[in-house]
Order: structure tokens, then C-alpha cells, then sequence
């Protein structure tokens, strides 16, 4: 009965050892769980971050684009400005440096004659019958 008995204890004696060792894994494990929880968290808000800026950054880049069209297009005003006073500029200055026509031309209006009206009364078209 003795050795029955001891058989006994010292299997409860391995049992407790084994629920020891397991409770310390169980705990081990839970202390990963929480450690990788938490990363997870951290991850996330970053990854959330990250996200609002590109997306801020994608908005400042489609207005740089809208800007950068508004202003090529007043630059092509300007430049088209700039050719006209240009013109303007070289031919009034052939109209006063010139000579002949040139002085003649100086200081004139041009008109652009209106056409006379017609004598004629306006044709009227004839109607045409459908065929029946």
C-alpha cells in the first residue's frame, strides 16, 4: 500500500510540475498575445497616418496641377499680349519712320465699306408640290 501510495504522490508530484510549466507557457503566451495586440495597434494608427497623409498629399498635388494649368494658360495670354503690343509697336513705328505711302498712312482710319443694298426685290422660293 505504501509504494502505492508514494507511486502516487510522485505522480501528482509530476503533475503539479507539469501544470507549472504549463501555467508558465500559458502566461509566456499571454504576454506575446498583448505584446503583438499592442504592435498591432501601433501599426495601425501609423498605417492610418500614413494613409491621411498620401491623401492630403494627393489633394496638394491636384491643386498644384489645377494651379500650375491656370497659370500656363495666363502665361499664354500674356505671351499673345506681349506679341499684339509688339505689332503694334513696330508697325507704328514703320508708319512714322517710312516714307511715301507710308507718311500717307500716318494718322489715317480705316473703314470697311457697309455693301449697297440690292435694286433687286428678294427672290421668293417657289413652293413644291408633293406628288401624290
Amino acid at each position: 500500500m505504501r509504494r502505492r501510495h508514494r507511486e502516487e504522490e510522485e505522480h501528482l508530484s509530476e503533475m503539479l510540475r507539469d501544470k507549472q510549466r504549463v501555467e508558465k507557457k500559458s502566461e509566456h503566451f499571454a504576454e506575446v498575445t498583448r505584446s503583438l495586440e499592442k504592435e498591432l495597434r501601433e501599426e495601425r494608427a501609423v498605417s492610418g497616418g500614413l494613409l491621411k497623409n498620401l491623401e492630403a498629399a494627393q489633394k496638394r498635388a491636384e491643386e498644384g496641377e489645377t494651379e500650375r494649368a491656370a497659370l500656363a494658360q495666363r502665361v499664354q495670354e500674356l505671351e499673345d499680349q506681349v506679341r499684339d503690343v509688339m505689332f503694334f509697336l513696330e508697325a507704328r513705328t514703320k508708319i512714322e519712320d517710312g516714307e511715301g505711302q507710308m507718311v500717307e498712312v500716318a494718322g489715317g482710319d480705316i473703314a470697311i465699306p457697309t455693301p449697297a443694298p440690292s435694286t433687286q426685290p428678294p427672290r421668293r422660293e417657289k413652293k413644291r408640290e408633293a406628288l401624290g
